[in-house]
Protein backbone atom coordinates (compact mmCIF):
# COMPACT_ATOMS: atom_id res chain seq x y z
CA UNK A 1 0.00 0.00 0.00
CA UNK A 2 1.15 3.34 -0.87
CA UNK A 3 1.16 5.71 2.02
CA UNK A 4 3.18 8.83 0.32
CA UNK A 5 6.46 9.62 1.04
CA UNK A 6 8.63 11.47 3.63
CA UNK A 7 10.72 13.95 2.57
CA UNK A 8 13.84 15.45 4.40
CA UNK A 9 15.58 18.06 3.05
CA UNK A 10 19.06 19.77 4.91
CA UNK A 11 19.23 23.25 3.41
CA UNK A 12 22.84 23.13 4.45
CA UNK A 13 24.20 20.63 2.58
CA UNK A 14 21.23 21.05 0.13
CA UNK A 15 20.80 17.08 0.10
CA UNK A 16 17.11 15.44 -0.49
CA UNK A 17 15.92 12.38 0.38
CA UNK A 18 12.88 10.39 0.40
CA UNK A 19 12.21 7.27 1.86
CA UNK A 20 8.34 5.40 2.25
CA UNK A 21 5.88 6.38 5.07
CA UNK A 22 5.27 2.82 6.10
CA UNK A 23 2.04 1.30 6.95
CA UNK A 24 3.65 0.21 10.12
CA UNK A 25 4.42 3.83 11.22
CA UNK A 26 0.95 5.02 10.00
CA UNK A 27 -0.36 1.86 12.44
CA UNK A 28 2.17 3.21 15.37
CA UNK A 29 1.03 7.42 15.24
CA UNK A 30 -0.88 7.87 12.41
CA UNK A 31 -0.29 10.97 11.27
CA UNK A 32 0.40 14.45 11.44
CA UNK A 33 0.67 15.40 14.69
CA UNK A 34 0.90 11.96 15.52
CA UNK A 35 3.92 11.53 13.77
CA UNK A 36 5.60 15.33 14.16
CA UNK A 37 5.17 14.57 18.36
CA UNK A 38 6.71 11.11 17.43
CA UNK A 39 9.65 11.98 15.00
CA UNK A 40 10.06 15.21 17.74
CA UNK A 41 10.41 12.76 20.63
CA UNK A 42 13.01 10.77 18.86
CA UNK A 43 15.01 13.23 16.87
CA UNK A 44 15.16 16.31 18.34
CA UNK A 45 18.68 17.99 19.21
CA UNK A 46 18.87 19.74 22.47
CA UNK A 47 19.70 23.78 22.06
CA UNK A 48 17.98 26.30 20.71
CA UNK A 49 14.88 26.13 18.68
CA UNK A 50 17.08 28.25 15.81
CA UNK A 51 19.68 25.84 16.07
CA UNK A 52 20.41 24.27 12.00
CA UNK A 53 19.56 21.21 13.48
CA UNK A 54 16.59 21.97 14.41
CA UNK A 55 13.87 19.93 12.35
CA UNK A 56 10.89 21.77 11.28
CA UNK A 57 8.22 19.16 10.38
CA UNK A 58 4.92 19.50 8.19
CA UNK A 59 2.75 16.55 7.41
CA UNK A 60 -0.62 15.50 6.56
CA UNK A 61 -3.26 13.45 8.10
CA UNK A 62 -3.77 9.82 6.85
CA UNK A 63 -7.15 11.06 5.12
CA UNK A 64 -5.72 14.30 3.89
CA UNK A 65 -6.95 13.79 -0.19
CA UNK A 66 -10.25 12.49 0.38
CA UNK A 67 -13.65 13.58 1.12
CA UNK A 68 -13.74 12.88 4.43
CA UNK A 69 -14.53 16.64 6.61
CA UNK A 70 -11.88 18.45 7.53
CA UNK A 71 -8.76 16.25 6.53
CA UNK A 72 -6.95 19.06 3.85
CA UNK A 73 -5.47 20.40 7.48
CA UNK A 74 -1.59 19.91 7.98
CA UNK A 75 0.19 19.97 10.79
CA UNK A 76 3.47 21.90 11.44
CA UNK A 77 5.36 21.01 14.49
CA UNK A 78 9.18 22.04 15.65
CA UNK A 79 10.71 23.21 18.95
CA UNK A 80 8.79 26.16 19.84
CA UNK A 81 10.92 29.63 19.26
CA UNK A 82 8.89 30.95 22.58
CA UNK A 83 9.28 28.25 24.78
CA UNK A 84 11.75 26.11 23.79
CA UNK A 85 9.31 23.03 24.21
CA UNK A 86 6.94 21.14 21.36
CA UNK A 87 5.33 23.60 19.28
CA UNK A 88 2.44 23.12 17.04
CA UNK A 89 0.05 24.51 14.97
CA UNK A 90 -2.77 23.36 12.65
CA UNK A 91 -3.75 24.78 9.53
CA UNK A 92 -6.02 24.74 6.78
CA UNK A 93 -6.36 25.55 3.37
CA UNK A 94 -5.28 23.87 0.08
CA UNK A 95 -1.91 22.75 0.98
CA UNK A 96 -2.13 20.05 2.52
CA UNK A 97 -4.21 18.31 -0.40
CA UNK A 98 -1.72 19.49 -2.89
CA UNK A 99 1.35 18.30 -0.38
CA UNK A 100 -0.42 14.77 -0.43
CA UNK A 101 -1.27 14.97 -3.99
CA UNK A 102 2.15 15.54 -4.86
CA UNK A 103 3.16 12.25 -2.81
CA UNK A 104 5.06 13.65 0.20
CA UNK A 105 2.89 12.69 3.40
CA UNK A 106 5.23 13.91 5.81
CA UNK A 107 8.23 17.38 4.85
CA UNK A 108 11.12 17.74 7.40
CA UNK A 109 13.52 20.77 6.59
CA UNK A 110 16.12 21.61 8.80
CA UNK A 111 19.89 23.26 8.04
CA UNK A 112 20.40 26.77 7.44
CA UNK A 113 20.96 27.83 3.69
CA UNK A 114 23.87 30.44 2.50
CA UNK A 115 20.92 32.91 1.21
CA UNK A 116 17.50 33.07 1.10
CA UNK A 117 16.03 29.97 -0.54
CA UNK A 118 12.33 28.52 -1.13
CA UNK A 119 11.05 24.38 -1.60
CA UNK A 120 9.56 24.11 -5.30
CA UNK A 121 7.55 20.63 -4.65
CA UNK A 122 5.71 18.87 -7.40
CA UNK A 123 4.81 15.01 -9.05
CA UNK A 124 8.63 15.29 -10.04
CA UNK A 125 10.44 16.20 -7.27
CA UNK A 126 11.46 18.75 -4.80
CA UNK A 127 14.13 21.39 -5.39
CA UNK A 128 15.74 24.13 -3.41
CA UNK A 129 14.63 27.61 -5.10
CA UNK A 130 17.20 31.05 -4.64
CA UNK A 131 14.65 33.48 -2.97
CA UNK A 132 16.55 36.94 -3.12
CA UNK A 133 13.86 37.94 -4.96
CA UNK A 134 11.21 37.86 -2.51
CA UNK A 135 13.41 38.55 0.85
CA UNK A 136 11.81 41.39 2.20
CA UNK A 137 8.24 41.30 1.02
CA UNK A 138 4.90 40.47 3.17
CA UNK A 139 3.62 37.63 2.45
CA UNK A 140 0.92 38.85 0.21
CA UNK A 141 3.33 40.50 -1.93
CA UNK A 142 5.73 37.22 -2.09
CA UNK A 143 2.55 35.00 -2.59
CA UNK A 144 2.14 37.37 -5.72
CA UNK A 145 5.41 37.65 -6.83
CA UNK A 146 5.56 33.56 -6.79
CA UNK A 147 2.89 33.13 -8.99
CA UNK A 148 3.45 35.65 -11.46
CA UNK A 149 7.28 34.21 -11.68
CA UNK A 150 6.47 30.74 -11.87
CA UNK A 151 3.11 31.36 -14.03
CA UNK A 152 0.80 29.20 -11.97
CA UNK A 153 -1.92 30.78 -10.27
CA UNK A 154 -3.50 27.56 -8.83
CA UNK A 155 -0.28 26.79 -6.70
CA UNK A 156 -0.20 26.36 -3.14
CA UNK A 157 2.16 28.24 -0.98
CA UNK A 158 3.32 28.12 2.51
CA UNK A 159 5.42 31.42 2.83
CA UNK A 160 6.49 33.65 5.87
CA UNK A 161 6.88 37.68 5.91
CA UNK A 162 9.12 40.28 7.56
CA UNK A 163 8.70 38.72 10.83
CA UNK A 164 9.58 35.21 10.05
CA UNK A 165 12.78 36.78 8.38
CA UNK A 166 13.67 38.99 11.46
CA UNK A 167 13.02 35.20 13.98
CA UNK A 168 10.02 37.61 15.73
CA UNK A 169 9.27 34.67 17.63
CA UNK A 170 5.83 34.95 17.36
CA UNK A 171 5.68 35.61 13.74
CA UNK A 172 3.30 33.11 11.72
CA UNK A 173 3.67 30.80 8.56
CA UNK A 174 0.97 32.34 5.78
CA UNK A 175 -0.72 29.41 3.44
CA UNK A 176 -1.71 31.47 0.90
CA UNK A 177 -3.63 34.56 1.74
CA UNK A 178 -6.39 33.61 4.43
CA UNK A 179 -4.92 30.81 6.60
CA UNK A 180 -2.59 31.26 8.98
CA UNK A 181 -0.35 29.29 11.39
CA UNK A 182 -0.42 31.47 14.32
CA UNK A 183 0.29 28.97 17.45
CA UNK A 184 3.73 28.34 18.97
CA UNK A 185 5.88 30.84 16.95
CA UNK A 186 6.50 28.24 14.00
CA UNK A 187 7.52 30.91 11.88
CA UNK A 188 11.38 28.79 11.24
CA UNK A 189 9.54 27.50 8.01
CA UNK A 190 10.75 28.02 4.52
CA UNK A 191 8.47 29.05 1.76
CA UNK A 192 7.32 26.14 0.48
CA UNK A 193 5.45 25.95 -3.55
CA UNK A 194 2.97 23.18 -4.67
CA UNK A 195 1.83 23.30 -8.04
CA UNK A 196 -1.29 21.87 -9.23
CA UNK A 197 -0.89 18.05 -9.00
CA UNK A 198 -2.32 15.46 -10.83
CA UNK A 199 -5.74 13.80 -9.11
CA UNK A 200 -4.93 11.56 -6.35
CA UNK A 201 -5.97 8.15 -6.89
CA UNK A 202 -6.63 6.21 -3.67
CA UNK A 203 -7.27 2.23 -4.24
CA UNK A 204 -10.19 1.41 -1.55
CA UNK A 205 -14.01 -0.03 -0.92
CA UNK A 206 -15.43 3.22 -1.98
CA UNK A 207 -18.90 2.13 -1.08
CA UNK A 208 -17.44 1.47 2.76
CA UNK A 209 -15.66 4.16 2.90
CA UNK A 210 -18.74 6.66 1.66
CA UNK A 211 -21.18 4.71 3.78
CA UNK A 212 -19.15 5.77 6.72
CA UNK A 213 -18.70 10.05 5.45
CA UNK A 214 -22.72 9.30 4.89
CA UNK A 215 -22.83 8.11 8.84
CA UNK A 216 -20.51 10.89 10.38
CA UNK A 217 -22.89 13.43 8.14
CA UNK A 218 -25.57 11.95 9.73
CA UNK A 219 -24.39 12.34 13.28
CA UNK A 220 -23.23 16.13 12.87
CA UNK A 221 -26.84 17.03 11.83
CA UNK A 222 -28.02 15.17 14.50
CA UNK A 223 -26.12 16.83 17.22
CA UNK A 224 -27.33 19.34 19.16
CA UNK A 225 -23.96 21.21 19.52
CA UNK A 226 -24.41 21.60 15.37
CA UNK A 227 -27.48 22.98 14.57
CA UNK A 228 -26.61 22.61 10.78
CA UNK A 229 -23.84 21.04 8.37
CA UNK A 230 -23.56 21.44 4.83
CA UNK A 231 -23.62 17.77 3.01
CA UNK A 232 -20.73 15.80 1.95
CA UNK A 233 -19.83 15.95 -1.21
CA UNK A 234 -16.70 13.79 -3.09
CA UNK A 235 -14.42 16.75 -4.71
CA UNK A 236 -13.51 16.37 -7.93
CA UNK A 237 -9.91 16.47 -7.22
CA UNK A 238 -9.97 13.07 -5.62
CA UNK A 239 -10.11 9.80 -8.02
CA UNK A 240 -11.51 6.46 -6.43
CA UNK A 241 -11.17 3.20 -8.27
Amino acid sequence: MDMGKIAEVDLTSGKITLKDYSVEMAQTCLGGLGFNSWYLYRHAPPGSALDPDSALIISCGLLTGTAAPASSRIQISARSPLSGLMGSSNVGGFFGVRMRASGIRSLIIRGRSAHPVYLKVNPGGIEIMDASGIWGLDTHEAENFLKADLKDEKSALMTIGRGGENQVRYACIMLGADHAAGRTGMMQAYGIWFSPARPMVISADFSSFRSALRKFSASRVSSPQIPAASIITIPSGVIFK
